[in-house]
Parts: structure tokens; C-alpha cells; sequence
């Protein structure tokens, strides 16, 4: 069953009944069961949703700094040496 909605989850909640005899391969159970709810789904075509980050830069000045290669001038001690 659909338990929440967000902007980039849809989460389920499964429930399932284990017998008392069964409680020490409970975790093993469990795991299995999420396994093949994670396969029915990839069958099905359903992807898992992820949020995602695009990063828009107006001016990029200040990159040029980073991006050029530097090299520390003759003598220049660098921080750690």
C-alpha cells in the first residue's frame, strides 16, 4: 500500500505475517521480500525516484581561478611543507 508521497519518493508499506517458528530467519525474510518487490518493480518498468541537483551559474569569473593550473613561484613555500 502507498503509505506517503513526496516530491521525490513514493513510499510503500508492506506487511507480512511470520510465523512464530519462523522469528529467528525473520531478517533473511525480510530481506528477500524487499528484494522482490525492488525486481517487480524493475519489471515492470517502475523506477525508484531520486532527487536531483542542476546547478545554474550566471558568471563563471570566479572558476577561471580554479580551473587554470597552478604552480607556486620559485621559493614559495605551500601550506603543509
Amino acid at each position: 500500500m502507498v503509505d506517503s508521497l513526496s516530491a521525490s519518493s513514493v513510499d510503500l508499506k508492506i506487511q507480512v505475517w511470520i510465523t512464530p517458528d519462523n522469528l529467528d530467519v525473520q531478517p533473511r525474510i525480510i530481506a528477500e521480500l524487499r528484494e522482490r518487490v525492488k525486481q517487480a518493480l524493475d519489471d515492470a518498468g517502475i523506477e525508484i525516484p531520486f532527487p536531483h541537483l542542476q546547478l545554474l551559474i550566471n558568471c563563471a569569473l570566479g572558476l577561471k581561478l580554479l580551473l587554470e593550473p597552478w604552480h607556486p613561484a620559485e621559493g614559495q613555500k605551500i601550506r603543509g611543507e
